[in-house]
């Protein structure tokens, strides 16, 4: 029965995380949907296209596999469950969709975290020392 509950939670995670990379590969800007129908034809036209800052992603996420590197995710600095539990999730996804990935935290989790772990059958991430010269995917930021 545990180990029924476990999967529920770690489907549930992915679940939220493939729905969260569906709006980021999606490219789509949702506040551009919630603009009055008072503007010009020209801006109408420029609100469906991607911007600058989405053609960025879009370049960036489209390389990632050729550079051969290992795509740490990782989330915000002080790691609590949401963040930890979202690079986990994550990086199972980016493994399923072909990549080299792995979960990193920036400082050791709480205690809270560390039991939802535990009790998931999940292993906490390794501590990322340094990120230079490494591929980086963030999750769990503003």
């Amino acid at each position: 029965m545990e180990n029924r509950n476990n999967l529920k939670i770690l489907l549930c995670i992915i679940a939220v995380c493939i729905a969260a990379a569906g709006g980021f590969y999606a490219g789509r800007n949702t506040a551009g949907s919630q603009k009055s129908d008072t503007g010009s034809a020209a801006q109408k036209d420029s609100d469906t296209e991607p911007n600058e800052l989405q053609l960025l992603n879009r370049e960036a996420v489209s390389h990632m596999s050729d550079e051969g590197n290992t795509i740490l995710v990782i989330g915000h600095k002080s790691p609590d469950s949401d963040t930890v539990c979202s690079a986990i999730a994550y990086a199972r996804l980016l493994n399923l969709l072909g990549y080299t990935a792995e979960p990193r935290i920036t400082m050791p989790v709480n205690n809270e975290t560390k039991y939802i772990l535990e009790q998931a059958g999940a292993e906490t991430p390794e501590i990322l020392e340094s990120a230079a010269g490494e591929t980086i995917f963030l999750v769990d930021h503003s």
